[in-house]
């Protein structure tokens, strides 16, 4: 049965853009590179029911409209910019 998240942690735009900015900082210390594949951080973001797709957009939209974060012109690689890395 489809069930309807309720209880999402990263409902709030800015809530979503922070957490995606920490698993791309993270993925780039694993990886040692200069930036974080898109559907790995989506992937994480959403991993075990913790959040959903509409957060998720948000809030990659609020951390690209505030410039804390760079999508590539493919749509698969993310850079986190200075002022995203003190978001």
């Amino acid at each position: 049965m489809l069930q309807f998240k309720t209880d999402d942690p990263f409902a709030k735009p800015e809530d979503a853009a922070r957490e995606l900015i920490r698993l791309c900082k993270r993925e780039m210390e694993t990886t040692g590179q200069p930036h974080a594949y898109t559907g790995t951080v989506n992937n994480a973001f959403r991993s075990g029911g913790r959040s959903t797709v509409a957060s998720y957009g948000a809030g990659r939209d609020y951390a690209i409209a505030k410039g804390w974060l760079i999508i590539d012109i493919s749509g698969t690689r993310f850079t986190v910019t200075p002022e995203g890395e003190d978001a």
